[in-house]
């Protein structure tokens, strides 16, 4: 079942304001970034793409590709933390202008909670320009629902 044409029926029935989720088509999530500072970003070319994967990996991998005519690439760097598995993304919606993204620094095992590692992840989304909001759920509650903080504000225009 194509699910854009159930979003998008649904989009047209509420109107303006309803929620469009955008399609995330590669994730990825690492312990071993070389941020050294928080960081959110959304990277719309080759040359911004290079250059944050050289930091993110001092040059130790490949940078992955990415067709920037068709998608951005949503990269968030923690720097140092502690008892992380690495950013996983719950969800990229279109609400009127925003785009908001919902994302959680995933917990170790208990084998692993105090490792100090250093959290990040991407996600290429297709092009969507407006004002991204970085929305990081911070429940520390196993089996409670999410509380989401705004960490950052990016526009793209």
């Amino acid at each position: 079942m194509d699910f854009s044409v159930v979003i998008a029926a649904i989009a047209a029935f509420f109107g303006p304001g309803a929620p469009q989720v955008l399609p995330v088509s590669v994730t990825y999530k690492s312990t071993t970034s070389y941020a050294s500072r928080p960081k959110y970003q959304v990277v719309t070319n080759q040359v911004q793409w290079s250059k944050a994967w050289i930091e993110e990996t001092k040059g130790t991998r490949s940078t992955p590709a990415v067709d920037f005519k068709n998608k951005f690439v949503v990269l968030i760097q923690q720097g140092k933390t502690v008892g992380s598995e690495g950013i996983v993304f719950h969800s990229v919606q279109r609400v009127n202008d925003q785009i908001v993204v919902r994302f959680d620094n995933e917990s170790a095992p208990a084998s692993r909670k105090n490792k100090v590692s250093a959290a990040s992840g991407y996600a290429v989304i297709p092009n969507a320009r407006g004002t991204y909001v970085f929305l990081e759920n911070v429940q520390q509650v196993k089996d409670k629902p999410p509380i989401w903080r705004e960490r950052a504000r990016q526009t793209i225009k």
